[in-house]
């Protein structure tokens, strides 16, 4: 098996990937928030780390399925 599945199993890791995505945007959006609503400095830090953390997280599925679309090609 390569780095990329096929046929069905593809489709479903790439559906998979999408729907992480949406998860992961969602997560986004809350930390955002979160970072706007917190006073105590300790809980700005740990704000910012969240919010960092998910960005990372983002980043990388966008660059998944950005290389599911390049070997599809």
């Amino acid at each position: 098996m390569g780095l990329f599945p096929k046929g069905k199993e593809r489709k479903s890791s790439y559906e998979k990937i999408c729907h992480e995505v949406d998860q992961i945007h969602q997560e986004w959006e809350y930390a955002k928030r979160q970072l706007d609503d917190v006073t105590d400095p300790d809980l700005v830090d740990s704000a910012i780390y969240h919010l960092k953390a998910v960005e990372k997280r983002y980043i990388f599925l966008i660059k998944e399925l950005k290389a599911y679309k390049s070997q599809a090609m």
